[in-house]
């Protein structure tokens, strides 16, 4: 009496997905595990022949000669639609090409907040009454107060310094 052992068959599709229990005899290879299974009943697009299948994630080269064990999930993999380097280079184009078009409105808005500026500028200018004859602004006045009281105090400074040599010189 040959020994049975149970192992699982996965499939699974974008809106559905489906794993089958099913009970094999020992020695039963992957690929017919997978034809017991009768995935097909719920896949019937699924072409069983040129399906790549894996066991637990890891691929397996030729599943008509890979003999399984109990407890084995036998997964069918989907063909790729897309090479996975294409389909990086496709996702770096479009966020490129989104950054480009941020970059293009930003710099739109940029451009049109200048140019309010500018106009407001004008404007003022325009508006503005200006006299005829500029006085001095208070900062200007502090300034020079600053400059002469400085200037007071060196004087006074080099004033005191000479009186004090002189007031050595005569006490020796």
């Amino acid at each position: 009496m040959a020994n049975y052992i149970d192992v699982e068959v996965a499939y699974a599709l974008p809106h559905k997905q489906k794993i089958l229990g099913v009970t094999v005899a020992e020695g039963t290879t992957a690929k017919e595990a997978v034809e017991l299974s009768g995935i097909t009943d719920e896949f019937p697009e699924l072409d069983i022949e040129a399906a790549k299948m894996g066991i637990f994630g890891k691929a397996i080269r030729s599943p008509d000669a890979e003999v399984i064990r109990s407890g084995d999930r036998i997964e069918i993999y989907r063909p790729l639609l897309i090479d996975p380097k294409a389909a990086r280079a496709n996702r770096a184009a479009k966020v490129a090409d989104k950054k480009g078009a941020a970059k293009k409105v930003a710099g739109k808005k940029t451009a049109e907040k200048a140019a309010e500026k500018v106009t407001e500028k004008v404007t003022e200018k325009v508006t503005e009454k200006k006299p005829a004859k500029e006085t001095a602004s208070e900062k200007d006045i502090t300034d020079n107060k600053a400059i002469g009281t400085a200037a007071e105090q060196a004087a006074k400074k080099a004033a005191n310094n000479e009186t004090s040599e002189n007031n050595d010189v005569k006490d020796i």
